[in-house]
């Protein structure tokens, strides 16, 4: 068995390998977070857009006097 009255254990070596490691991979895990931001922004500006989109078409139908049922999405 190791000495108690050691100045560095095992443990505190694993301790800080795992601080060592877990810095070296912020950056990265900083990255992840701020891409996942961008995406989560861009498909809401995708929904905004087809939603408008949905909304123009509504109007053009309606103008045309098509009748369409939005429960079923089908033209009658």
């Amino acid at each position: 068995m190791m000495d108690e009255n050691a100045q560095f254990t095992i443990m505190d070596v694993l301790n800080i390998l795992s601080f060592i490691i877990g810095i070296k991979n912020l950056n990265e895990n900083l990255s992840q977070n701020t891409a996942g931001d961008l995406l989560s922004a861009a498909v809401n500006e995708i929904h905004e857009h087809l939603s408008e989109q949905d909304r123009k078409l509504n109007i053009i139908m309606e103008k045309l006097g098509v009748d369409y049922n939005d429960e079923n999405q089908k033209v009658s």
